[in-house]
């Protein structure tokens, strides 16, 4: 039988050859894969393997050596995208939030729509 892991998250330094991404979790072992997509699985079964322990893929963090201006380049990408993600929800909310109060003080969803910079359509999505 197969035990679980709980909460315990499994850091896997992941290396690309030039034609492979190769990945070593810390409890040891190697695989490797065409795609980072389709490393977590393989990571899993090889910490299964050296451990006994079953793994939730999402217990598995991928520390990506990618070392040339390229991979600094992408990990930035990665950050700022993290960063307008944050930035979106915050403006998602707060528009709803604006467009409630508007349509309370009895403002119609076009003229909202206009004020907020969002269609019509999606003010009456906002405020029912």
């Amino acid at each position: 039988m197969t035990k679980h892991t709980k909460t315990s998250k499994h850091r896997v330094t992941v290396e690309w050859d030039g034609r492979y991404w190769v990945a070593t979790p810390a409890t040891g072992g190697a695989t490797q894969a065409r795609r980072l997509d389709q490393l977590p699985a393989r990571i899993a079964e090889v910490i299964h393997l050296m451990t006994g322990t079953g793994v939730d893929l999402a217990d598995i963090v991928l520390d990506i050596q990618y070392d040339d201006e390229l991979g600094r380049r992408a990990a930035e990408l990665r950050d700022r995208r993290a960063g307008l993600e944050a930035s979106e929800k915050e403006l998602a909310a707060d528009t709803a939030a604006t467009a409630r109060a508007l349509r309370e003080r009895g403002m119609n969803l076009r003229d909202i729509g206009t004020l907020a910079g969002v269609s019509y359509q999606r003010v009456h999505q906002l405020v029912s």
